[in-house]
């Protein structure tokens, strides 16, 4: 699957997904300190369903008939941070 994970997404999680072979982009490493807006409008051009923890996504997503947003970052990061720490 194609992701697009946000600035609020845990790097743990991209780390995670790209290990099993997920093609994830990051908002962190793209474009840092986007607007909602722009990271939306992204993940909709890319074809990408968007990570993310930012609850606003979900008004914006159903504005745009178009988006996926998928505001599943929550609750896994801490067990995912234990298998894929940050790299020393």
């Amino acid at each position: 699957m194609r992701f697009l994970a946000d600035e609020s997404c845990d790097f743990a999680v991209v780390r995670a997904l790209r290990a099993v072979g997920h093609d994830v982009a990051a908002i962190a490493e793209i474009s840092a300190r986007a607007t909602d807006e722009v990271v939306m409008e992204f993940a909709i051009r890319e074809g990408r369903s968007l990570l993310t923890e930012n609850r606003d996504f979900g008004q914006l997503a159903h504005a745009n008939q178009t988006a996926r947003v998928a505001s599943s970052c929550f609750g896994f990061q801490r067990g995912l941070a234990e298998i894929y720490p940050e790299p020393s």
